[in-house]
């Protein structure tokens, strides 16, 4: 969607550039479930921090990201740790993905329920899919924050139920965030 594509543009325009990585904790704790190289995809990578560590673990990445600003981010902070992931700039709205293309799928902070079966077919067997996003709970803190980008308990267990799960936090009443680890 257009607009959602210009805010996360504005929010990156702001941003200086950074030469750091700094993936999500939930990889950082789980990067032993990786296996080492092949291809991954980050679904709604922005800044790249997530594809970019997969990079550095011997993955070829593909980030996708609807934001421009948020893809020069990312390549100045590839191109400062000697990495060259493919970036793409698409709409994760009009998006297609190959079917079983990816060793392993990265989507974190982003929901788009329309991509889910897609989601699962695009993984290869033995693929890692590692998803993360807001659950309800974070309308508590965040009055507003729009419903159909915030999971139902359940949601990712329910999706991904063909899938061997590793690790998850889906239901869990203290967490604003629900995250889920599975392999094909």
């Amino acid at each position: 969607m257009r607009e959602d594509l210009d805010r996360w543009d504005a929010k990156y325009a702001g941003r200086p550039l950074s030469e750091s990585i700094d993936p999500d904790p939930l990889l950082r704790e789980h990067r032993h479930l990786l296996a080492s190289g092949g291809l991954c995809i980050d679904l709604a990578g922005g800044t790249g921090d997530n594809g970019l560590f997969l990079e550095q673990l011997g993955y070829r990445s593909i980030i996708v990201d609807g934001s421009e600003a948020g893809l020069r981010l990312c390549r100045h902070k590839a191109a400062a740790n000697g990495l060259d992931p493919m970036l793409v700039a698409a709409d994760l709205d009009r998006f297609s993905l190959p079917a079983a293309a990816f060793d392993a799928v990265l989507v974190f902070h982003y929901l788009n329920r329309g991509l889910v079966a897609a989601i699962r077919r695009s993984l290869k067997p033995g693929g890692a899919l590692f998803f993360k996003t807001f659950n309800r709970r974070k309308a508590l803190d965040h009055p507003g924050f729009p419903d159909k980008y915030m999971l139902k308990d359940g949601e990712l267990t329910e999706w991904f139920a063909d899938l061997h799960c590793t690790a998850s936090n889906d239901g869990d009443a203290r967490s604003t965030t629900y995250h889920w680890i599975g392999y094909r």
